[in-house]
């Protein structure tokens, strides 16, 4: 059965401070518009506490992580809608990408919204250690959110792959085009993008996104409201290819699969989707493999 893209149960993890408000403010739009539970998680890592010498006193875990709780539920107030409560917030001493694996289990998360962690000092495009290795693991789709205000997804693009394409990307970029962007006097758009590195066969390929455009709606049984248009974009780089498309529509989300072949065949976490996750102007939903596959969740 394909992915209904339901949502029940949303994860957000994040650091503290007002840069790090971004991702709760999508994640409580995203709660307010689906009804889901809501729950902040903010994990501390022991290699960044301070260290103390033999003078001092041992470190006070408890009241660490009594002091760490009490500046979550402050950033919950500022940043969450006033009709959004959160199911749950936790501070965990752990290592960060297992301590979010560990907790989207335990919330059954359907979906785990992350930061996008732009300043690095290097100017590396890729995301930061802890989104990567999430990604990795995940099960569940992860949205990674830039600094950006939350905006109805009116204009979503798919990026996809027609010699082995992530189905569930392309599922889910039209049933959050129409769930989260259409209202009652305009509906959405989705662009399924594919990038090439070789000019000419405009017309097959054409076609051939055609064809998954329409097997994605049988799947998924949309009408109506969401208008869906192929796009094909040439350049060596899909990563950049990707980014640059969603600047010139101003794209309000892009969709793309951790996995694929062919001209994304490197959409890999460390390369295609690393790299857009962290440039892209506006939030990126990417969709794992255990979902296009078919596959169970859990």
């Amino acid at each position: 059965m394909p992915d209904t893209g339901e949502i029940s149960s949303i994860l957000v993890a994040t650091g503290l401070g007002g840069e790090s408000d971004a991702p709760i403010r999508m994640a409580g739009f995203l709660a307010q518009r689906t009804g889901a539970e809501l729950h902040l998680l903010h994990a501390l890592e022991l290699d960044a506490l301070p260290p103390s010498s033999s003078s001092e006193p041992p470190p006070n875990f408890q009241a660490l992580v009594e002091r760490t709780d009490r500046e979550l539920d402050r950033q919950a107030e500022r940043a969450l809608p006033a009709e959004v409560q959160p199911a749950s917030t936790e501070v965990i001493i752990f290592v960060p990408h297992k301590a979010i694996l560990n907790r989207a289990l335990q919330v059954a998360a359907d979906l785990i919204v992350l930061g996008a962690h732009r300043s690095r000092p290097n100017g590396d495009p890729l995301l930061g250690p802890t989104p990567d290795r999430v990604i990795r693991s995940a099960a569940a789709p992860c949205l990674i959110v830039p600094p950006v205000a939350p905006r109805p997804f009116r204009r979503v693009v798919a990026a996809i792959d027609v010699q082995m394409p992530a189905s569930a990307a392309l599922d889910l970029a039209q049933l959050w085009a129409a769930r989260f962007g259409a209202d009652g006097t305009d509906g959405a758009e989705v662009h399924v993008m594919y990038t090439t590195p070789a000019v000419g066969k405009e017309a097959e390929l054409e076609n051939a996104i055609r064809r998954e455009i329409e097997r994605s709606r049988e799947r998924i049984g949309q009408d109506g409201p969401v208008r869906v248009y192929p796009v094909i974009r040439q350049g060596k780089s899909p990563a950049e290819e990707i980014v640059r498309y969603a600047e010139e529509i101003d794209a309000d989300l892009v969709v793309l699969g951790t996995r694929g072949f062919g001209a994304i065949r490197r959409a890999l976490i460390g390369s295609v989707a690393s790299m857009v996750g962290r440039l892209a102007p506006c939030p990126v939903l990417l969709v794992p493999p255990v979902l296009w596959r078919g596959s169970e969740r859990w």
